[in-house]
């Protein structure tokens, strides 16, 4: 119950403000389900097409609901910017994956309509806040996969690609969310909360506990899905976040820049989950969308339709480093390396085998793993990822 009045506590049910939408409750599905609708702000005496930004609201999957978009957006408004504001199904009706398929649904819908509302086909770019901030990660991340579509809901003469995102402390990788919570005065989370659990907002969305479900997880975590053809990003989290610790935010910018994808990374030093940005973050975002929604014509692509290269492989460096007691390591398997058995070993600097943190087959994606040196001795130490042919090794220090 106390994590549940968190989340109600810290991601709004629905706002007021002095404006009102241009258009309300644009039924982007087309079944009369005020879940599956939008509002939409469009700037006044527009007269041609502009760019869209596309907001997604908190509330840990189960609460909230649309109307919160210019507590993010209004700067963006002010300067020429359509906003869309959208609601999705929630895990009390529907669980894991019909949040994304709506997502998706509504950025295909808006595309297909860029007469009637002057949209920009050429630069949607999509922002969400904790629980938003992950979906609004999926659907950048995850831009041409299939598996998390549902053609059958609203428009298919359009892609849900986009072209840029901004997340706000959104998770990345569920399998991680109970790791390295914020424990460093006066950034100390003394009653973190706890997602690996029964009654977690989590478990409800996926219906099932982390650990009973770890292909459910994967498929749910945005990095999972990260190559070098996903939009640039700027991501915001706090420091204190004890909701969804600041290393998720970290590992996204991590695993992107890995992968060749320009991100941003911008934390907010002693400020916890669900805050909004001030003047200086949103003049950073528009700053931001300006700079990288270029249009089609100066990119040479057309409305998000890129090849998709296969996923890059290689061993990232974990992070943090050095460390104590635990860190992270990250990897991503190319699609030529399908179904290799991988595994990945702890050395230390004699060379003698102190860990074994994978030893199986994998499927192509993006991948990682804790690793915690609470019983090996302060010093240097090496770790090494073997898939077929494939070898990389990386240092890295245990500092006590």
């Amino acid at each position: 119950m106390k994590y549940l009045l968190t989340f109600l506590l810290l991601l709004y049910v629905g706002a007021s403000f002095a404006q009102a939408p241009t258009y309300s409750n644009l039924d982007y599905v087309g079944n009369g389900n005020s879940k599956q609708m939008l509002d939409l702000y469009i700037p006044p005496g527009l007269t041609r097409p502009a760019p869209i930004i596309i907001y997604i609201h908190g509330g840990g999957w189960q609460n909230g609901s649309k109307g919160g978009a210019l507590r993010f957006c209004d700067t963006l408004l002010a300067h020429g910017y359509i906003i869309a504001d959208i609601n999705y199904r929630l895990s009390g009706d529907s669980i894991f994956p019909a949040q994304i398929y709506d997502c998706k649904a509504a950025v295909r819908w808006l595309k297909a309509h860029p007469v009637q509302y002057n949209i920009d086909t050429c630069k949607v770019a999509v922002t969400g806040s904790s629980a938003g901030g992950h979906l609004a990660s999926l659907v950048g991340t995850s831009g041409g996969v299939d598996s998390l579509e549902d053609f059958g809901l609203g428009s298919r003469g359009a892609t849900s690609k986009v072209h840029a995102v901004i997340s706000f402390y959104g998770p990345s990788d569920f399998s991680q969310m109970d790791a390295n919570i914020p424990r460093t005065p006066p950034d100390s989370c003394t009653d973190p909360m706890i997602h690996n659990s029964p009654n977690s907002a989590e478990t409800r969305l996926l219906g099932c506990q982390f650990s009973d479900c770890p292909d459910r997880v994967r498929k749910a975590s945005p990095i999972t899905y990260i190559d070098g053809t996903d939009p640039p990003f700027k991501i915001y989290h706090g420091t204190f976040d004890c909701t969804v610790p600041p290393q998720q935010s970290m590992l996204l910018d991590s695993v992107l820049n890995a992968a060749g994808v320009y991100t941003s990374l911008s934390l907010s030093q002693h400020v916890g989950h669900g805050f909004r940005p001030d003047a200086q973050q949103q003049q950073e975002m528009l700053a931001f969308l300006n700079a990288h929604l270029t249009g089609c014509g100066s990119t040479g692509v057309d409305d998000g339709e890129k090849s998709e290269a296969p996923y890059r492989f290689g061993l990232l460096q974990n992070y943090p480093n050095p460390f104590n007691p635990g860190t992270v390591i990250s990897w991503q398997l190319s699609r030529k390396l399908s179904g290799s058995y991988v595994t990945l070993k702890v050395y230390n600097v004699l060379g003698v085998e102190v860990a074994v943190l994978v030893n199986e087959k994998k499927e192509p994606g993006t991948y990682s793993v804790n690793f915690s040196g609470a019983n090996l001795a302060s010093g240097t130490y090496f770790y090494r990822l073997q898939a077929g042919a494939f070898v990389q090794t990386k240092k890295f220090v245990l500092l006590k």
